[in-house]
Protein backbone atom coordinates (compact mmCIF):
# COMPACT_ATOMS: atom_id res chain seq x y z
CA UNK A 1 0.00 0.00 0.00
CA UNK A 2 1.15 3.36 -0.58
CA UNK A 3 1.15 6.35 1.35
CA UNK A 4 1.17 10.23 0.84
CA UNK A 5 4.31 11.72 2.58
CA UNK A 6 2.48 15.00 3.81
CA UNK A 7 -0.17 12.41 5.35
CA UNK A 8 2.49 10.17 6.87
CA UNK A 9 4.23 13.30 8.14
CA UNK A 10 0.54 15.10 9.51
CA UNK A 11 0.05 11.73 11.20
CA UNK A 12 3.57 11.87 13.27
CA UNK A 13 2.84 15.09 14.44
CA UNK A 14 -0.88 14.29 15.62
CA UNK A 15 0.65 11.01 17.61
CA UNK A 16 0.59 12.06 21.23
CA UNK A 17 3.01 10.39 23.51
CA UNK A 18 2.15 7.86 26.17
CA UNK A 19 2.89 10.24 28.67
CA UNK A 20 1.10 12.97 27.60
CA UNK A 21 -2.12 10.62 27.77
CA UNK A 22 -1.27 9.54 31.64
CA UNK A 23 -0.68 13.32 32.95
CA UNK A 24 -4.17 13.82 30.85
CA UNK A 25 -5.81 11.16 32.89
CA UNK A 26 -4.40 12.55 36.15
CA UNK A 27 -4.73 16.55 35.54
CA UNK A 28 -7.93 15.93 33.80
CA UNK A 29 -9.85 18.69 36.39
CA UNK A 30 -6.85 21.42 34.81
CA UNK A 31 -7.56 20.40 31.06
CA UNK A 32 -8.73 23.48 29.71
CA UNK A 33 -11.29 23.84 26.48
CA UNK A 34 -10.62 23.89 23.11
CA UNK A 35 -10.26 27.46 22.73
CA UNK A 36 -7.47 27.41 25.34
CA UNK A 37 -5.60 24.81 23.71
CA UNK A 38 -5.40 26.36 20.59
CA UNK A 39 -4.20 29.98 22.34
CA UNK A 40 -1.33 27.48 24.19
CA UNK A 41 -0.85 25.84 21.33
CA UNK A 42 -0.05 29.05 19.38
CA UNK A 43 1.85 30.45 22.14
CA UNK A 44 4.23 27.61 22.42
CA UNK A 45 4.84 27.97 18.38
CA UNK A 46 5.30 31.50 19.09
CA UNK A 47 7.81 30.63 21.41
CA UNK A 48 9.56 28.21 19.29
CA UNK A 49 10.01 30.64 16.84
CA UNK A 50 12.02 33.20 19.22
CA UNK A 51 14.30 29.72 20.51
CA UNK A 52 15.71 29.89 16.91
CA UNK A 53 16.54 33.11 17.09
CA UNK A 54 18.29 32.88 20.47
CA UNK A 55 19.77 29.11 19.80
CA UNK A 56 21.15 30.17 16.49
CA UNK A 57 23.45 33.02 18.73
CA UNK A 58 24.95 30.10 21.00
CA UNK A 59 28.04 27.84 20.44
CA UNK A 60 29.28 25.34 22.89
CA UNK A 61 26.29 26.20 24.67
CA UNK A 62 27.06 22.97 26.70
CA UNK A 63 30.23 20.25 26.95
CA UNK A 64 29.69 17.33 24.24
CA UNK A 65 27.63 19.68 21.61
CA UNK A 66 29.12 21.07 18.53
CA UNK A 67 26.69 23.45 17.31
CA UNK A 68 23.72 24.79 18.25
CA UNK A 69 22.13 23.42 15.44
CA UNK A 70 22.22 20.09 17.65
CA UNK A 71 21.32 21.42 20.77
CA UNK A 72 17.85 22.94 19.24
CA UNK A 73 16.93 20.16 17.90
CA UNK A 74 17.32 18.02 21.39
CA UNK A 75 14.37 21.19 22.95
CA UNK A 76 12.68 19.75 19.93
CA UNK A 77 12.57 16.38 20.59
CA UNK A 78 12.02 17.00 24.63
CA UNK A 79 8.79 18.85 23.01
CA UNK A 80 8.07 16.30 20.81
CA UNK A 81 8.79 18.14 18.21
CA UNK A 82 11.25 17.11 16.13
CA UNK A 83 10.99 14.55 13.44
CA UNK A 84 14.23 11.98 12.42
CA UNK A 85 12.65 11.51 8.94
CA UNK A 86 12.22 15.20 7.67
CA UNK A 87 15.85 16.01 8.25
CA UNK A 88 16.66 12.73 6.31
CA UNK A 89 14.34 13.75 3.52
CA UNK A 90 16.18 17.21 3.56
CA UNK A 91 19.32 15.67 3.35
CA UNK A 92 18.33 13.38 0.53
CA UNK A 93 16.49 16.29 -1.24
CA UNK A 94 20.03 18.18 -1.36
CA UNK A 95 21.89 14.77 -2.51
CA UNK A 96 19.80 14.43 -5.53
CA UNK A 97 19.77 18.07 -6.24
CA UNK A 98 23.24 18.09 -6.27
CA UNK A 99 23.94 15.04 -8.75
CA UNK A 100 21.47 16.63 -10.69
CA UNK A 101 23.27 19.16 -11.21
CA UNK A 102 26.27 17.60 -12.01
CA UNK A 103 25.41 15.50 -13.99
CA UNK A 104 23.91 18.40 -16.34
CA UNK A 105 27.67 19.88 -15.88
CA UNK A 106 29.45 16.43 -17.64
CA UNK A 107 26.63 16.65 -20.69
CA UNK A 108 27.30 19.91 -21.09
CA UNK A 109 31.06 19.61 -21.15
CA UNK A 110 30.67 16.57 -23.20
CA UNK A 111 28.60 18.73 -25.88
CA UNK A 112 31.08 21.26 -26.03
CA UNK A 113 34.48 19.17 -26.57
CA UNK A 114 32.22 16.95 -29.54
CA UNK A 115 31.52 20.70 -30.90
CA UNK A 116 34.87 21.73 -30.76
CA UNK A 117 36.16 18.70 -32.16
CA UNK A 118 34.03 18.25 -35.05
CA UNK A 119 34.56 22.93 -35.80
CA UNK A 120 38.43 21.78 -35.95
CA UNK A 121 38.18 19.17 -38.67
CA UNK A 122 35.28 20.97 -40.81
CA UNK A 123 37.57 24.29 -40.34
CA UNK A 124 40.21 21.88 -42.41
CA UNK A 125 38.07 20.00 -44.91
CA UNK A 126 36.08 20.97 -47.84
CA UNK A 127 33.43 23.33 -46.73
CA UNK A 128 30.69 21.72 -49.67
CA UNK A 129 31.72 18.13 -48.64
CA UNK A 130 28.15 16.57 -47.45
CA UNK A 131 28.33 13.80 -44.33
CA UNK A 132 26.98 10.75 -44.97
CA UNK A 133 25.36 9.02 -41.64
CA UNK A 134 25.95 5.03 -41.62
CA UNK A 135 23.46 2.74 -40.97
CA UNK A 136 23.24 1.60 -37.53
CA UNK A 137 25.35 -1.54 -37.50
CA UNK A 138 25.21 -4.34 -34.37
CA UNK A 139 27.23 -7.20 -33.82
CA UNK A 140 25.03 -10.52 -32.84
CA UNK A 141 26.89 -11.43 -30.12
CA UNK A 142 24.85 -12.19 -27.00
CA UNK A 143 26.50 -9.86 -24.32
CA UNK A 144 25.81 -10.37 -20.43
CA UNK A 145 27.56 -8.89 -17.03
CA UNK A 146 29.31 -10.70 -14.84
CA UNK A 147 31.08 -10.34 -11.94
CA UNK A 148 35.02 -9.65 -12.92
CA UNK A 149 36.86 -12.80 -11.91
CA UNK A 150 40.44 -14.17 -12.48
CA UNK A 151 40.56 -17.20 -14.78
CA UNK A 152 43.09 -18.62 -16.33
CA UNK A 153 43.88 -17.83 -20.07
CA UNK A 154 43.17 -20.45 -22.46
CA UNK A 155 44.85 -19.26 -25.31
CA UNK A 156 47.17 -21.30 -27.06
CA UNK A 157 50.06 -20.30 -29.08
CA UNK A 158 49.84 -20.20 -32.82
CA UNK A 159 53.13 -21.56 -34.68
CA UNK A 160 52.47 -19.92 -38.48
CA UNK A 161 53.99 -21.97 -41.65
CA UNK A 162 52.38 -25.37 -40.05
CA UNK A 163 49.01 -26.03 -41.18
CA UNK A 164 46.40 -26.80 -38.31
CA UNK A 165 43.43 -27.09 -40.25
CA UNK A 166 42.56 -28.43 -43.26
CA UNK A 167 39.25 -27.17 -44.79
CA UNK A 168 37.75 -27.66 -48.24
CA UNK A 169 35.04 -26.92 -49.69
CA UNK A 170 32.53 -29.15 -51.31
CA UNK A 171 30.56 -29.35 -54.43
CA UNK A 172 27.10 -28.35 -54.76
CA UNK A 173 25.40 -31.71 -55.75
CA UNK A 174 21.82 -32.85 -55.49
CA UNK A 175 17.86 -32.01 -54.99
CA UNK A 176 17.59 -28.86 -52.37
CA UNK A 177 16.59 -29.60 -49.01
CA UNK A 178 13.45 -27.92 -47.13
CA UNK A 179 14.42 -25.88 -44.22
CA UNK A 180 13.56 -28.86 -41.44
CA UNK A 181 15.92 -31.49 -43.57
CA UNK A 182 18.35 -28.64 -43.79
CA UNK A 183 18.90 -27.99 -39.66
CA UNK A 184 18.26 -32.03 -39.10
CA UNK A 185 21.32 -32.45 -41.45
CA UNK A 186 23.84 -29.63 -39.31
CA UNK A 187 22.33 -29.32 -36.13
CA UNK A 188 25.10 -31.81 -34.64
CA UNK A 189 27.56 -29.05 -36.20
CA UNK A 190 26.69 -26.16 -35.30
CA UNK A 191 27.46 -25.01 -31.67
CA UNK A 192 26.65 -22.49 -28.94
CA UNK A 193 29.22 -20.67 -27.47
CA UNK A 194 29.86 -18.45 -24.48
CA UNK A 195 33.03 -16.93 -23.65
CA UNK A 196 34.47 -15.10 -20.61
CA UNK A 197 37.08 -12.13 -20.34
CA UNK A 198 38.00 -9.94 -17.44
CA UNK A 199 34.48 -7.55 -18.23
CA UNK A 200 32.26 -10.06 -18.16
CA UNK A 201 30.55 -12.84 -20.63
CA UNK A 202 28.90 -12.85 -23.53
CA UNK A 203 27.43 -15.56 -26.12
CA UNK A 204 27.51 -16.74 -29.71
CA UNK A 205 28.06 -19.60 -31.95
CA UNK A 206 30.30 -21.73 -34.05
CA UNK A 207 30.29 -24.09 -36.74
CA UNK A 208 32.46 -27.49 -36.88
CA UNK A 209 35.07 -27.38 -39.38
CA UNK A 210 37.07 -30.70 -39.01
CA UNK A 211 36.55 -33.64 -37.45
CA UNK A 212 39.22 -33.32 -34.64
CA UNK A 213 37.35 -30.12 -33.18
CA UNK A 214 38.37 -27.26 -35.04
CA UNK A 215 35.04 -25.07 -34.91
CA UNK A 216 34.99 -21.15 -37.15
CA UNK A 217 33.33 -18.52 -35.44
CA UNK A 218 33.73 -14.53 -35.02
CA UNK A 219 36.57 -12.74 -33.45
CA UNK A 220 34.48 -10.71 -31.95
CA UNK A 221 32.85 -13.95 -30.07
CA UNK A 222 35.91 -15.48 -29.58
CA UNK A 223 39.29 -13.81 -29.51
CA UNK A 224 42.56 -13.68 -26.99
CA UNK A 225 41.05 -11.45 -24.44
CA UNK A 226 39.23 -14.01 -23.70
CA UNK A 227 39.97 -16.19 -20.32
CA UNK A 228 37.30 -19.18 -21.04
CA UNK A 229 35.70 -20.65 -23.48
CA UNK A 230 32.67 -23.43 -23.31
CA UNK A 231 31.42 -24.83 -26.24
CA UNK A 232 27.86 -26.53 -26.08
CA UNK A 233 26.45 -28.96 -28.88
CA UNK A 234 22.90 -29.26 -29.86
CA UNK A 235 22.64 -32.89 -27.36
CA UNK A 236 23.47 -30.43 -24.48
CA UNK A 237 26.96 -31.96 -24.40
CA UNK A 238 29.51 -29.11 -23.48
CA UNK A 239 33.43 -28.81 -24.07
CA UNK A 240 36.28 -26.38 -22.94
CA UNK A 241 37.77 -24.96 -25.94
CA UNK A 242 40.99 -22.89 -26.79
CA UNK A 243 41.52 -19.90 -29.26
CA UNK A 244 43.65 -20.75 -32.03
CA UNK A 245 44.04 -17.81 -34.02
CA UNK A 246 41.43 -14.87 -35.71
CA UNK A 247 41.65 -12.04 -37.10
CA UNK A 248 39.95 -8.60 -36.37
CA UNK A 249 39.29 -6.79 -39.43
CA UNK A 250 38.08 -10.18 -40.84
CA UNK A 251 36.36 -10.55 -38.03
CA UNK A 252 36.93 -14.64 -38.39
CA UNK A 253 38.33 -17.19 -35.27
CA UNK A 254 39.07 -20.57 -34.91
CA UNK A 255 38.49 -21.92 -31.67
CA UNK A 256 39.75 -25.96 -30.66
CA UNK A 257 38.09 -28.52 -28.39
CA UNK A 258 39.20 -31.79 -27.69
CA UNK A 259 36.63 -34.07 -29.22
CA UNK A 260 37.89 -36.79 -31.78
CA UNK A 261 34.38 -37.33 -33.55
CA UNK A 262 33.03 -34.21 -34.40
CA UNK A 263 30.56 -34.01 -37.55
CA UNK A 264 32.37 -31.07 -39.67
CA UNK A 265 29.89 -28.90 -42.06
CA UNK A 266 29.78 -28.79 -45.59
CA UNK A 267 31.57 -25.65 -46.90
CA UNK A 268 30.17 -24.58 -50.22
CA UNK A 269 32.34 -21.99 -52.06
CA UNK A 270 30.35 -18.69 -51.79
CA UNK A 271 31.52 -17.33 -54.94
CA UNK A 272 28.95 -19.43 -56.30
CA UNK A 273 26.09 -17.82 -54.35
CA UNK A 274 23.50 -15.72 -56.28
CA UNK A 275 21.05 -13.06 -55.31
CA UNK A 276 17.84 -14.59 -54.29
CA UNK A 277 19.09 -17.89 -53.58
CA UNK A 278 17.20 -19.63 -50.62
CA UNK A 279 19.23 -19.28 -47.37
CA UNK A 280 18.95 -20.40 -43.87
CA UNK A 281 20.68 -19.01 -40.54
CA UNK A 282 21.19 -21.50 -37.59
CA UNK A 283 22.52 -20.08 -34.39
CA UNK A 284 21.97 -19.62 -30.41
CA UNK A 285 19.69 -16.48 -31.36
CA UNK A 286 19.56 -14.58 -28.14
CA UNK A 287 21.27 -17.16 -26.08
CA UNK A 288 18.11 -20.10 -25.94
CA UNK A 289 19.78 -22.42 -27.74
CA UNK A 290 19.84 -23.53 -31.76
CA UNK A 291 17.14 -21.84 -33.87
CA UNK A 292 16.73 -21.75 -37.74
CA UNK A 293 15.13 -18.97 -39.95
CA UNK A 294 15.04 -18.96 -43.35
CA UNK A 295 15.11 -16.48 -46.08
CA UNK A 296 16.79 -15.33 -49.56
CA UNK A 297 20.49 -13.66 -50.23
CA UNK A 298 19.82 -9.89 -50.95
CA UNK A 299 23.09 -8.84 -51.96
CA UNK A 300 26.16 -10.80 -52.53
CA UNK A 301 28.36 -8.05 -53.36
CA UNK A 302 27.44 -5.96 -49.36
CA UNK A 303 29.61 -4.12 -47.20
CA UNK A 304 29.40 -2.48 -43.59
CA UNK A 305 31.43 -1.14 -41.78
CA UNK A 306 31.60 -2.29 -38.07
CA UNK A 307 33.92 -1.02 -35.01
CA UNK A 308 35.53 1.67 -37.96
CA UNK A 309 36.12 -1.88 -40.58
CA UNK A 310 35.00 -2.38 -43.84
CA UNK A 311 33.76 -6.19 -44.76
CA UNK A 312 32.59 -7.27 -47.87
CA UNK A 313 29.27 -9.93 -46.62
CA UNK A 314 26.25 -11.52 -48.07
CA UNK A 315 23.36 -9.59 -47.43
CA UNK A 316 19.95 -11.49 -46.24
CA UNK A 317 16.91 -11.35 -45.06
CA UNK A 318 16.47 -14.41 -42.85
CA UNK A 319 15.80 -12.88 -38.81
CA UNK A 320 19.20 -12.73 -37.52
CA UNK A 321 19.42 -12.03 -33.32
CA UNK A 322 22.03 -11.69 -30.45
CA UNK A 323 23.50 -14.82 -30.22
CA UNK A 324 23.76 -15.58 -33.71
CA UNK A 325 27.25 -14.59 -34.22
CA UNK A 326 29.35 -17.04 -35.50
CA UNK A 327 26.59 -19.22 -36.57
CA UNK A 328 26.16 -20.77 -40.22
CA UNK A 329 24.34 -19.54 -43.49
CA UNK A 330 23.84 -22.26 -45.19
CA UNK A 331 22.36 -22.69 -48.87
CA UNK A 332 19.84 -25.32 -49.47
CA UNK A 333 21.58 -27.49 -49.97
CA UNK A 334 22.54 -27.57 -46.39
CA UNK A 335 25.86 -26.47 -47.18
CA UNK A 336 28.12 -23.48 -45.16
CA UNK A 337 28.25 -20.36 -47.54
CA UNK A 338 28.64 -17.91 -44.96
CA UNK A 339 29.68 -17.11 -41.14
CA UNK A 340 27.10 -14.83 -39.69
CA UNK A 341 28.53 -11.81 -37.99
CA UNK A 342 26.24 -8.63 -37.71
CA UNK A 343 22.65 -7.04 -38.46
CA UNK A 344 21.39 -3.63 -39.46
CA UNK A 345 19.47 -2.38 -36.55
CA UNK A 346 16.50 0.49 -35.79
CA UNK A 347 13.13 0.95 -36.01
CA UNK A 348 13.78 1.55 -39.80
CA UNK A 349 14.94 -1.41 -40.17
CA UNK A 350 13.81 -5.15 -40.73
CA UNK A 351 15.38 -8.03 -42.46
CA UNK A 352 18.81 -6.66 -42.90
CA UNK A 353 21.42 -9.53 -41.69
CA UNK A 354 25.04 -9.96 -42.81
CA UNK A 355 27.55 -12.92 -43.14
CA UNK A 356 31.15 -13.49 -43.98
CA UNK A 357 31.48 -15.22 -47.63
CA UNK A 358 33.25 -18.87 -46.93
CA UNK A 359 35.82 -17.76 -49.17
CA UNK A 360 36.93 -14.79 -47.22
CA UNK A 361 36.55 -16.80 -43.96
CA UNK A 362 38.93 -19.57 -45.56
CA UNK A 363 41.49 -17.12 -47.16
CA UNK A 364 42.13 -15.18 -43.22
CA UNK A 365 42.54 -18.92 -41.95
CA UNK A 366 44.89 -20.13 -44.34
CA UNK A 367 46.55 -17.04 -44.24
CA UNK A 368 46.66 -16.91 -40.81
CA UNK A 369 48.27 -20.63 -40.24
CA UNK A 370 50.99 -19.86 -42.97
CA UNK A 371 51.87 -16.10 -42.49
CA UNK A 372 50.45 -15.23 -39.19
CA UNK A 373 48.83 -12.09 -40.76
CA UNK A 374 45.93 -11.55 -43.13
CA UNK A 375 47.84 -10.70 -46.49
CA UNK A 376 46.88 -8.66 -49.57
CA UNK A 377 45.85 -5.90 -47.01
CA UNK A 378 46.49 -2.43 -47.68
CA UNK A 379 49.24 -1.24 -44.83
CA UNK A 380 50.61 1.96 -44.00
CA UNK A 381 53.49 1.28 -41.81
CA UNK A 382 52.93 4.26 -39.38
CA UNK A 383 52.68 4.30 -35.94
CA UNK A 384 51.54 7.35 -34.02
CA UNK A 385 52.21 7.11 -30.10
CA UNK A 386 50.44 9.29 -27.69
CA UNK A 387 53.07 10.07 -25.84
CA UNK A 388 52.66 11.80 -22.21
CA UNK A 389 49.29 13.81 -21.42
CA UNK A 390 51.17 17.55 -21.46
CA UNK A 391 52.44 16.44 -25.19
CA UNK A 392 51.07 18.24 -28.20
CA UNK A 393 50.77 14.56 -30.20
CA UNK A 394 48.50 13.33 -27.19
CA UNK A 395 45.72 16.39 -27.56
CA UNK A 396 46.01 16.12 -31.38
CA UNK A 397 45.13 12.34 -30.83
CA UNK A 398 42.84 11.99 -28.25
CA UNK A 399 40.82 15.22 -28.20
CA UNK A 400 41.19 16.04 -31.64
CA UNK A 401 41.33 12.39 -33.22
CA UNK A 402 43.97 12.98 -35.59
CA UNK A 403 46.53 10.47 -36.72
CA UNK A 404 50.44 12.17 -35.82
CA UNK A 405 53.39 10.13 -37.14
CA UNK A 406 55.76 9.67 -34.55
CA UNK A 407 57.33 6.47 -36.06
CA UNK A 408 57.66 5.46 -40.55
CA UNK A 409 58.38 1.40 -40.11
CA UNK A 410 61.17 0.04 -42.11
CA UNK A 411 59.61 -1.60 -45.36
CA UNK A 412 56.21 -0.65 -44.95
CA UNK A 413 54.09 1.24 -47.66
CA UNK A 414 55.32 4.83 -46.68
CA UNK A 415 59.21 3.52 -46.08
CA UNK A 416 61.19 5.48 -48.64
CA UNK A 417 58.50 8.61 -49.45
CA UNK A 418 58.29 11.62 -48.17
CA UNK A 419 56.27 11.30 -45.34
CA UNK A 420 58.30 12.44 -41.97
CA UNK A 421 57.56 11.91 -38.25
CA UNK A 422 55.52 14.50 -37.15
CA UNK A 423 53.28 14.71 -40.05
CA UNK A 424 49.47 14.75 -39.47
CA UNK A 425 47.38 12.76 -41.85
CA UNK A 426 44.90 14.91 -43.18
CA UNK A 427 43.65 12.94 -46.47
CA UNK A 428 43.70 9.62 -48.18
CA UNK A 429 42.72 10.00 -52.37
CA UNK A 430 40.90 13.33 -50.92
CA UNK A 431 38.87 11.67 -48.24
CA UNK A 432 39.38 13.49 -44.76
CA UNK A 433 41.56 11.01 -42.53
CA UNK A 434 40.70 10.49 -38.64
CA UNK A 435 41.69 8.19 -35.97
CA UNK A 436 38.65 6.73 -35.62
CA UNK A 437 38.08 5.80 -39.68
CA UNK A 438 41.99 5.13 -41.28
CA UNK A 439 40.73 1.40 -40.74
CA UNK A 440 38.06 1.65 -42.92
CA UNK A 441 39.55 3.89 -45.75
CA UNK A 442 42.41 1.11 -45.66
CA UNK A 443 40.23 -1.42 -46.31
CA UNK A 444 39.10 -0.10 -49.51
CA UNK A 445 42.57 -0.93 -50.85
CA UNK A 446 44.62 -3.31 -51.47
CA UNK A 447 48.49 -4.67 -52.20
CA UNK A 448 49.79 -2.64 -55.43
CA UNK A 449 46.58 -0.16 -55.44
CA UNK A 450 48.57 3.81 -55.39
CA UNK A 451 46.75 6.41 -53.35
CA UNK A 452 47.98 9.80 -52.76
CA UNK A 453 48.03 11.24 -49.24
CA UNK A 454 47.99 14.65 -48.17
CA UNK A 455 49.34 15.41 -44.48
CA UNK A 456 49.55 18.63 -42.40
CA UNK A 457 53.26 19.74 -41.98
CA UNK A 458 53.87 21.69 -38.95
CA UNK A 459 55.46 24.80 -39.86
CA UNK A 460 55.97 26.19 -36.58
CA UNK A 461 56.67 24.81 -32.73
CA UNK A 462 53.43 24.56 -30.60
CA UNK A 463 54.90 26.71 -28.19
CA UNK A 464 54.30 29.51 -30.23
CA UNK A 465 50.37 29.01 -30.21
CA UNK A 466 51.05 28.33 -26.05
CA UNK A 467 48.64 31.23 -24.11
CA UNK A 468 48.66 31.27 -20.49
CA UNK A 469 46.07 32.10 -18.07
CA UNK A 470 48.11 31.93 -14.64
CA UNK A 471 49.03 28.65 -13.89
CA UNK A 472 46.64 27.42 -16.38
CA UNK A 473 48.32 27.02 -20.36
CA UNK A 474 46.39 26.55 -23.15
CA UNK A 475 47.43 26.19 -27.00
CA UNK A 476 45.40 27.15 -29.50
CA UNK A 477 44.71 24.04 -31.73
CA UNK A 478 43.41 25.80 -34.51
CA UNK A 479 45.77 28.24 -35.41
CA UNK A 480 48.31 25.28 -35.08
CA UNK A 481 46.56 22.90 -37.79
CA UNK A 482 45.92 25.86 -39.95
CA UNK A 483 48.96 26.71 -40.46
CA UNK A 484 50.78 23.71 -40.84
CA UNK A 485 51.58 23.04 -44.98
CA UNK A 486 49.18 20.96 -46.91
CA UNK A 487 51.67 17.92 -49.09
CA UNK A 488 50.67 15.64 -51.16
CA UNK A 489 52.30 12.18 -50.94
CA UNK A 490 52.28 9.37 -53.50
CA UNK A 491 52.14 5.66 -51.57
CA UNK A 492 51.74 2.41 -53.03
CA UNK A 493 50.64 -0.19 -50.77
CA UNK A 494 53.77 -3.08 -50.48
CA UNK A 495 52.45 -6.62 -48.55
CA UNK A 496 54.56 -6.80 -45.35
CA UNK A 497 54.42 -7.55 -41.75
Amino acid sequence: MFYDDDDKLNKQENEQPDQDLKDKDDNSENNTDKQEEETNSYEDKQSSEDDVDEYNNLENRYDGWQSTEQYYEEQRRERGEYDENENKKKDSSVSKKTIGWLVALCIMVSLIAGIGASAILNSLGNKNDTTIVPPVIETTSNATETNNETVEKTTSEVTTGATLVDITTTTTVGDALTPAQIFKKVSSSVVCITTKTSSGASGGSGVVATKDGYIITNYHVANEACTSISVMFYDGSTYSATFVLGDEVADVALVKIEKEDCTPVEIADSTNVEMGDSVVVIGNALGNGLSITSGIVSNINGTFTLNDIATPVIQVDAAINQGNSGGGLFNSNGQLIGIVNAKTGGTLVDGVGYAIPTSNVLKAIQDLQTYGYVTGRAKLGLVSSRGNSSSTEYYLYTYYGLYQVSEITEGGSCYGTDMKVGDILYKIDGQQVSASNLKAILAKYSVGDTVTITVLRPTADISNYKTEFGFRVSYDYTSYLNDCQQIDISVTFVEFN
